[in-house]
């Protein structure tokens, strides 16, 4: 009886909402004079809204989508903004991913962040893939910040950190229509994860060089098919990955040898180039890359 009254309760909010306009939240202003490149910010602002949808027919999964913004509203896009989903680590809230999301929308991206169970990806993992269609359907929604922005027929890109770089590269081989570049940060994908099977699709695997790179690269980086690319941050522990990582998890972490401040900016480098480059097909993102130069960065293709 406990299950159908949280069955009925979860639809009847979810009905309730069917037609949804979610207030945004500001997180970054416009700046033009920000170039988006070296590691920087792009010139867009940022916001971000919280929604709710149903997964696995009567669970209410809680979600963020993080959007660029232009004079006062969400970017206006004829072709469809590029969409990527970020799954969060083990036991970390996905709050502390957006700033990552942040720096995706001031460079034109949509991030999308679902909550899991006891912030744990593989107890629901399914999240991701109904936040990410939920999305797409309000997209269609009159009034809704995302109207008109969307194309739902594009793969997105998936990023995942620790136990959400697992999570993305299931989801990545599960369905191969539906995605497009896979990143894989501090971690690496399950062994029973078929990655060997695909060739031509892109990934980008990014460690710090205090976080055990050599056993990642081989369990994940040496798995992949060319196009790939694997970057040693120089100094990044495990939870530089995060924003307010606990004494807790810091006592457990490697040393962090530098600051968020500088090796984001390094990491964001390397990063935006690949998905730029692969996921937009951008000829200068791609040139970088092929440059291969990112100081602070130990790069592997």
């Amino acid at each position: 009886m406990r299950r159908v009254l949280s069955g009925c309760l979860a639809t009847l909010l979810f009905l309730a909402g069917c037609a949804r306009v979610p207030e945004l939240e500001s997180l970054v202003a416009p700046d033009a004079s920000r170039t988006g490149l070296d590691g920087t910010d792009g010139p867009l602002g940022a916001a971000y809204y919280t929604d709710r949808t149903l997964a696995r027919v009567d669970d209410l999964v809680r979600y963020e989508v993080v959007v660029p913004m232009a004079g006062g509203e969400v970017l206006a896009s004829d072709e469809g903004l590029p969409v990527v989903v970020m799954i969060h680590g083990g036991f970390v809230e996905v709050g502390r991913y957006r700033w990552i999301g942040t720096h995706l929308a001031t460079k034109g991206y949509v991030t999308v962040l679902a909550d899991h169970d006891a912030n744990l990806s593989f107890l629901s993992s399914g999240n991701s893939l109904a936040a990410l269609e939920d999305v797409y359907s309000q997209a269609a929604v009159p009034s809704h910040p995302l109207q008109g922005r969307l194309d739902g027929s594009k793969p997105a890109s998936v990023l995942g950190h620790s136990l959400g770089g697992v999570a993305a590269a299931t989801l990545w081989t599960a369905e191969p229509d539906r995605w497009d570049v896979l990143a894989i940060f501090a971690s690496f994908p399950a062994g029973d994860t078929d990655v060997e099977q695909f060739d031509g699709r892109p990934s980008i695997h990014l460690v710090g060089s205090e976080d055990e790179p050599e056993a990642k690269k081989a369990q994940g980086f040496d798995r992949f098919s060319s196009p790939r690319v694997f970057g040693v941050v120089e100094g990044m522990n495990h939870y530089a990955w995060t924003d307010d990582a606990t004494e807790s998890e810091l006592a457990g972490d490697g040393p962090a040898l530098r600051g968020l401040d500088d090796v984001r900016p390094d990491m964001w480098r390397l990063f935006d180039a690949a998905l730029d480059g692969w996921m937009l097909g951008d000829a200068d993102a791609r040139a970088r890359l092929d440059a291969g130069e990112f100081p602070g960065v130990e790069v592997e293709r």
